[in-house]
Order: C-alpha cells, then structure tokens, then sequence
C-alpha cells in the first residue's frame, strides 16, 4: 500500500493529476501495480489525453509501463 500512496504522490503534479482530483491518483497507482488495463470514462483527470500522456511519462519514468490507460469504447 505504501507503494502506491507513493507513486499517487508523484503523479499529483502540474500538467498531471491536479490536487482536487480527489482519490484518481490512487486510482492510477493502484492500477499501475497491478493491471494491464486502467478502464475509465473519467475524461476530468484519468483519460483526458493530455493528463494521459503525462501519468504515462510519470509511471515510465519509475518503471511502471504495463498499464495502458482507455475508455472502454477505446479498449473494444
């Protein structure tokens, strides 16, 4: 758990996840350490493609790359 409130802690950065994103760090982080596959229609801080492609460089960069973050229309 540490693992995770850690990297949720890396990815509430500007031009990533804003503070008043709420719990969608952790939501991110949690995904990165454990599936291929983070489903979201939240579009505000998870699937925005901008937002998107930073999470992305952050999670690379701590050699998290795995998880690929979609919609479920994108993953179908």
């Amino acid at each position: 758990m540490e693992r995770i409130l850690e990297l949720a802690r890396l990815l509430v950065v500007p031009g990533a996840i804003p503070e008043k994103a709420g719990p969608d760090p952790v939501h991110i982080a949690a995904a990165a350490e454990e599936c291929e596959f983070l489903l979201t229609w939240n579009f505000r801080h998870i699937a925005n493609v901008r937002i998107r492609r930073e999470v992305e460089r952050i999670l690379s960069n701590h050699g998290y790359t795995k998880t690929t973050i979609c919609t479920p229309e994108e993953l179908i």
